[in-house]
């Protein structure tokens, strides 16, 4: 397996900016973001970079964006090496699969990214509103041709409010329909190695040679 689970995280401060946040996704959230890993729902894409907000009144939503980084660098990233590499947000977008609706998203990955995640922003508690489904094929079976997944190679999570999920960019991961009475939010994003000295990305595609701290980084993620 390339990863041994989906690493989970919470943000016990979630309550404080809750209601802000779900306002301003609703507010933004509409049909014409939406892309083809979606079966349904609303989407608010193009979210602005962290400290690029200025004067834009979504500070909740730029509070999520920090909390989020500083999170997934404190996990991943060992004080030893965090001189050398960092983890940066590449790309980040909210999805809105509706109440009533069995919106879903489909089986896809994020090619060009090193780590994806997704952060619950609002959960239904009335029923089933589409737990998170996250594939490990086998190695073995990878190099030797075989079915690369069965449902025994599912890793299933169930939505909780306020938590956050990191996985491998790499793996095939969907979220079921929603088949409650509300709405449910989630918070997505792709993130990527970089040298917080030059600023520059360091290349993660294959052939191409990269540094000892992004080897690490990446042997760190096989073995956690």
């Amino acid at each position: 397996m390339l990863v041994s689970a989906v690493m989970k995280d919470r943000d016990s401060n979630y309550h404080e900016y809750r209601n802000k946040l779900i306002d301003e996704v609703i507010k933004n959230s509409d049909r014409s973001g939406v892309d083809k890993t979606s079966r349904g729902g609303l989407r608010f894409n193009d979210v602005p970079l962290f400290g690029k907000f200025g004067g834009l009144g979504l500070d909740s939503i730029e509070r999520l964006q920090g909390w989020v980084i500083s999170c997934v660098n404190d996990r991943f990233i060992s004080s030893s090496i965090s001189h050398l590499i960092s983890l940066r947000m590449a790309e980040n977008w909210f999805i809105v699969n509706r109440a009533n609706s069995g919106d879903w998203n489909v089986p896809h990955m994020h090619g060009g990214s090193f780590l994806s995640g997704v952060f619950y922003v609002k959960v239904p508690v009335d029923g089933d509103c589409g737990n998170l489904y996250v594939m490990e094929p086998s190695i073995s079976e990878l190099c030797s041709g075989g079915k690369l997944f069965s449902m025994s190679d599912l890793y299933e999570v169930s939505p909780v409010e306020g938590n956050l999920l990191t996985f491998h960019s790499s793996l095939v991961h969907f979220v079921g329909p929603n088949l409650s009475s509300s709405d449910r939010i989630s918070y997505s994003f792709n993130m990527v190695p970089f040298d917080p000295v030059t600023g520059c990305d360091y290349s993660i595609s294959s052939g191409v040679e990269i540094s000892s701290a992004v080897k690490e980084l990446l042997r760190g993620m096989r073995e956690g």
